[in-house]
């Protein structure tokens, strides 16, 4: 079975920060991740949208296979955010197991 890359990014990562997480995990990964499954959890002081679009552009190089629209929570997380990664969790889950992913 493949194993799913979940992200969690929580906003405000300065260009430095980037620059060491593609170099500890981009280019060690590159060529040997493709057509894995991800999924993206994006915790926000904001809107999230600068931290959805510097992951999908990673995830992108790595030839990944989104398998979700991204959830972002924005600020405190709410009960039916809650519930919107349960489900997110759930149906990953269950497509990995039917061979869906």
């Amino acid at each position: 079975m493949k194993t799913p890359l979940v992200v969690y990014h929580t906003g405000g990562v300065k260009t430095a920060q980037m620059a060491e997480a593609v170099e500890r995990v981009f280019y060690p990964c590159e060529g040997k991740v493709a057509g894995r499954p991800y999924a993206l959890f994006v915790g926000a002081g904001q809107d999230g949208t600068g931290a959805v679009t510097s992951v999908e552009r990673i995830v992108t190089g790595l030839r990944l296979k989104k398998v979700s629209e991204p959830v972002v929570v924005v600020k405190a997380l709410q009960p039916e955010q809650i519930a919107a990664l349960e489900e997110l969790g759930a149906a990953t889950a269950a497509g990995l197991a039917a061979g869906i992913f």
